[in-house]
């Protein structure tokens, strides 16, 4: 994986950590391919929509999620490797 998957994790980590700060839930390493619905988090439809939109804040780019694409929006790993897919010519 290149460098911008990585950068994309870290903003990934960061976004989803102020999402849930009022719930003293910290992403840890072995986070990142937990299902974001799952036990540790629980993200709601909801919440993955204000995840969607603080995500394309901060990044600065806009998500264009193909019906097929929208299963990848499920893990920290998985937004991160659909980023990098989608933007890695996009300098951050």
């Amino acid at each position: 994986m290149d460098n911008n998957f990585y950068v994309y994790r870290e903003k990934v980590v960061e976004v989803v950590n102020s999402l849930l700060k009022y719930s003293n839930i910290v992403v840890g390493e072995e986070d990142l391919d937990a299902p974001l619905t799952g036990e540790k988090f629980g993200l709601d439809g909801i919440a993955l929509m204000y995840l969607y939109m603080a995500l394309e804040k901060e990044l600065k780019v806009k998500f264009n999620l193909q019906h097929s694409q929208i299963n990848r929006f499920y893990t920290i790993n998985s937004i991160s490797r659909l980023l990098d897919e989608c933007y890695s010519k996009t300098t951050i």
